[in-house]
């Protein structure tokens, strides 16, 4: 260096400085200390000892900073790395770059603050990077005013709110700057973000105090806030022998007890509920004033669902996660704070159960968060013994080493079944040409990352990862929660997580593949890329009988109802081995019509089969249907129904239907409402547990064009629209209503929304579309109503096109539900009577209104 300096190590293998003003130090190593650890210990001040270290900086740290300390092996790599950081929580806005090198082409960003801090800002002298035991650091302002997010130049201060930060959270990530040139995607060192979280704990004088932050090369999600010796532990970064690959273990899978089918749960059998309600957390009901909806929130309005005819509740993750809407599973084991505590949830399950209601948890098990200390450990190639069971915790996700292939479908159209599956030819490609495996920060291995880089796919293969799900389920079934909405099913097995030697076993693959646009952030870019979710279909279905199996062992009345994303019925009809109920993404898509045939012909095809089909019955003879209005994915039900089959047929874009209408004024909107009662009646009077989300039923829009808050996502996220906060009063902040941000973006009322009559106008108005929904939920909840029955025959009304009927039967009660489509009253002629049970306003026996619907009793 510039200032040569004479080193020892020490009997700990830590190498001392006997000058200052040291930047690098050369040393020799006699006693057997790893040269590299002897290079990275490099000590300025001295000092091994972490109490005394702590009086160091104490001496030169300023209040309202943030520093965090960085060790890398190899000290000549320092400056390819800098900074990404930004407020998580309470608003989660984009991030800001700290600690840049300046001679990088960093694509447009405009970096916060440049280089590590500098020896003379820490207690010493000159101009070079400081360097000690810890690493280099890098100097974070909190109490800057004029922060600007690097990647959209708007103004994303770190720290909003000094007054009230118990809750603050902050995430970041050690990015390489070589690979922020949008050229590529970005590489972090650790491969994810991190999170620091309740902030208010650790500067408990606010911006009078200050933070430091040690991380460690390879496993930087393991920071620390306190000082003490720190090692590169991760032995995966040097292995360049491929010795690391998950292992698989899946020699119970397809032989098991389970192989035979699974029951369905008795209660629901014999309860019958008919109507399910989706609550998307964030957005229903804030109780504590914070902008982010809760669960005293939600057990706030449990009379309000009461009321509507509400018989089970399912919520979205409620489980710790980084993200707004929490399918990135941090600590399966923990509520995320930002919703409640363990006490709130189990207040929920008894306030809910006390009114007759049962509550499902959102399970998402088929990927985490790299957050998660499961994938932490798995990073790290853990190995631990629980319960007397040796665990690698490697095995536990999908690792694969460069140059392992992959199997994906070989990109020729036009020669599978599309709608049931194929046994055809598939290419291989080398896991490091594949969008979908991620590379593990500077180690030579691959992660599965299907749904993003963020979110690590477990390996469904390691025995310990299936049994560590199972065991997990029964800990929250053990508070008396009634079952699980099981996220992407489908997706346990996917094609290209698969070895290739996998293909040969003969099992069903089926064919899944689409294409999609997104506007790369990283690269600055719109990027089209493949969607395959081609899935191996005999895995995918024994897995989840083994899954099912073990759980009711213990709880034989654990309901589970699966997402199966997938509009064909004869493919989902295979999972009723496991399931007990599906989302019926069938009627849902069939809906746009309108046409009387596609009306209970749908549902009644779905559970039956026809043309040679198996239907669902042929799988579990007590299938519960799932339809529903909407979901958190997919265009809301306003906006769903405003789209007719010519439109549908009018729009494609990569062969896929475009189902979403925009709404833009009144006559939009009347023409959606006048719809939406037809989509409504269909979903809810057809047979099963009839799925409301949250806001349909005050005619809630979610309009993805609309630019109330000049953001322009590039159409990325455009299900934040689908998840806008529930109108409970008139105005924003009243009643608890919500309002939550994601990466800087405000998740609002669009036009219609902030024009929309709420919930407490609606509920003194007889002829609104929340008293409408009430009507058809209390004609599903009537004991007499044939909930889990058949639909025997279904067509137009008197051949009008206009009006639809169905004909529900169980063997012991039978229905008759007609449907009203036109603008005009339906008058009719009913030669085999019938007693008349509920109709929406003005509807009896023999007269259906304009745009309603009536249920006779046969």
């Amino acid at each position: 260096s510039s200032n040569p300096a004479v080193a020892s190590v020490n009997e700990n293998g830590l190498v001392t400085a006997l000058a200052t003003g040291t930047s690098n130090v050369t040393a020799s190593v006699t006693d057997g200390t790893d040269i590299k650890t002897a290079q990275c210990t490099v000590a300025v001040s001295g000092s091994t000892d972490s109490g005394e270290y702590e009086k160091q900086v104490a001496a030169w740290s300023q209040p309202g900073h943030l520093y965090m300390h960085y060790l890398r092996k190899d000290p000549t790599t320092y400056d390819n790395w800098a900074l990404w950081i930004w407020q998580n929580y309470p608003n989660d806005l984009a991030g800001s770059l700290w600690g840049a090198n300046a001679s990088k082409d960093l694509k447009g960003i405009t970096p916060t603050s440049f280089g590590y801090m500098k020896q003379s800002e820490c207690g010493g002298n000159g101009n070079d990077p400081y360097l000690d035991e810890y690493g280099r650091i890098i100097d974070v302002d909190l109490t800057k005013e004029d922060v600007y997010s690097g990647k959209e130049q708007v103004l994303s201060p770190l720290v909003s709110d000094w007054s009230n930060i118990a809750k603050l959270a902050l995430g970041f990530l050690i990015v390489d700057q070589d690979k922020m040139d949008g050229s590529d995607m970005w590489v972090s060192d650790g491969g994810g973000e991190t999170y620091i979280r309740r902030m208010g704990n650790l500067l408990p004088k606010g911006k009078d105090s200050y933070l430091h932050v040690y991380c460690v090369e390879g496993a930087v999600a393991d920071y620390k806030t306190t000082s003490g010796v720190q090692t590169v532990v991760n032995p995966t970064l040097d292995d360049h022998t491929g010795i690391y690959r998950s292992k698989n273990d899946i020699t119970n899978l397809k032989y098991d007890a389970f192989t035979g089918g699974v029951g369905t749960s008795t209660t629901f059998l014999e309860d019958k509920p008919g109507v399910g309600y989706q609550i998307f957390v964030p957005a229903f009901a804030d109780s504590d004033g914070d902008g982010m909806g809760d669960l005293q929130g939600i057990i706030s309005k449990l009379g309000y669902l009461k009321d509507l005819g509400v018989e089970v509740l399912w919520l979205t993750p409620i489980q710790e996660s980084n993200s707004y809407h929490g399918y990135d599973v941090t600590d399966y084991y923990k509520i995320d704070p930002r919703y409640g505590t363990m006490e709130d949830y189990q207040e929920l399950l008894y306030k809910a159960h006390k009114l007759g209601m049962k509550v499902l948890m959102d399970m998402v098990i088929n990927h985490t968060s790299k957050s998660n200390v499961l994938y932490k450990k798995s990073q790290k190639a853990v190995v631990e013994t629980v319960n007397g069971k040796e665990i690698n915790y490697r095995d536990m996700y999908l690792w694969k080493y460069k140059g392992d292939s992959i199997l994906e479908w070989d990109g020729v159209e036009g020669k599978y079944d599309y709608s049931k599956g194929i046994h055809a030819n598939f290419i291989t490609k080398k896991v490091e040409e594949s969008a979908d495996w991620y590379r593990d920060g500077t180690s030579d291995y691959y992660y599965y990352g299907k749904f993003g880089s963020g979110m690590a796919e477990l390996n469904y293969s390691s025995q310990a990862t299936r049994d560590y799900m199972t065991e997990m389920c029964k800990y929250w079934l053990s508070f008396g929660l009634d079952g699980f909405r099981l996220d992407a099913i489908k997706h346990i097995y996917l094609l290209a997580e698969l070895d290739p030697s996998y293909y040969y076993l003969g099992d069903y693959i089926t064919y899944d593949v689409s294409y999609r646009t997104y506007y790369n952030t990283e690269m600055f870019t719109d990027v089209t890329v493949q969607n395959d979710y081609t899935y191996d279909r005999d895995l995918n279905v024994n897995f989840w009988k083994q899954f099912a199996g073990n759980i009711k062992s213990a709880y034989p009345n654990c309901f589970f109802v699966g997402e199966n994303f997938d509009g064909w019925d004869e493919r989902i009809a295979p999972f009723y081995e496991a399931i007990d109920s599906q989302f019926d993404f069938s009627t849902y898509y069939h809906l746009n019509e309108r046409k009387p045939e596609s009306i209970g012909s749908s549902v009644q095809h779905s559970l039956t089969g026809g043309q040679g089909d198996v239907g669902y019955y042929g799988y579990r003879s007590n299938a519960i249907n799932g339809a529903f209005t909407s979901n958190h994915d997919i265009a809301r039900m306003m906006n769903h129904a405003l789209v007719h089959e010519s439109s549908v047929n009018a729009k494609y874009a990569g062969g896929e239907a475009v189902h979403h209408g925009e709404i833009k004024n009144a006559t939009d909107y009347q023409t959606a409402k006048n719809n939406a009662k037809y989509y409504a009646a269909v979903t809810i009077l057809t047979p099963g547990v009839s799925w409301i989300y949250y806001g349909d039923e005050i005619g809630l829009t979610g309009n993805t064009e609309d630019k109330t808050d000049g953001i322009d996502d590039h159409g990325n996220n455009v299900d934040r629209w689908y998840r806008q906060p529930m109108k409970w009063g008139p105005t924003k902040g009243q009643d608890m209503v919500t309002n939550y941000t994601f990466g800087g973006i405000n998740v609002a009322w669009d036009k219609m929304n902030q024009a929309l009559v709420d919930v407490e106008a609606q509920e003194a108005d007889a002829n609104s579309l929340l008293s409408y929904f009430k009507i058809l939920c209390r004609a599903k909840n009537d004991e007499r109503y044939p909930t889990y029955g058949r639909v025997v025959n279904s067509g137009s009304i008197n051949g009008d096109p206009s009006g639809s009927y169905m004909e529900i039967s169980d063997g012991v009660h039978t229905v008759r539900v007609r449907i009203n489509n036109s603008n005009t009253d339906a008058i009719l002629q009913i030669p085999d009577g019938g007693t008349f049970m509920y109709g929406s306003a003005g509807a009896t026996n023999a007269k259906i209104p304009a745009h309603g619907f009536h249920v006779i009793l046969a």
